[in-house]
């Protein structure tokens, strides 16, 4: 019998980085199904990468950076 996949989701937020997320991709689709995998592209302008097919993609509006800038990213992700 097939070994069940965990029930968990693994979340990122990228841009401009298709290196890292490349290997961030592949890391966590060996442990889930790629759907399990959030990718969140910072900013509208960001092109999707074709070796993510199959994660949940969402665009969100970019936060300039500046003072807060990383908190406000972790306030979007809910964290």
């Amino acid at each position: 019998m097939p070994q069940e996949l965990p029930n968990i989701a693994f979340v990122t937020m990228v841009r401009d980085d298709d290196q890292f997320l490349k290997l961030w991709v592949n890391h966590y689709a060996a442990m889930v199904n790629r759907k399990n995998l959030f990718i969140l592209y910072d900013g509208f302008d960001q092109k999707l990468a074709p070796f993510t097919k199959g994660c949940q993609t969402i665009f969100v509006p970019q936060i300039p950076f500046g003072k807060g800038w990383d908190d406000k990213r972790w306030e979007m992700k809910g964290l």
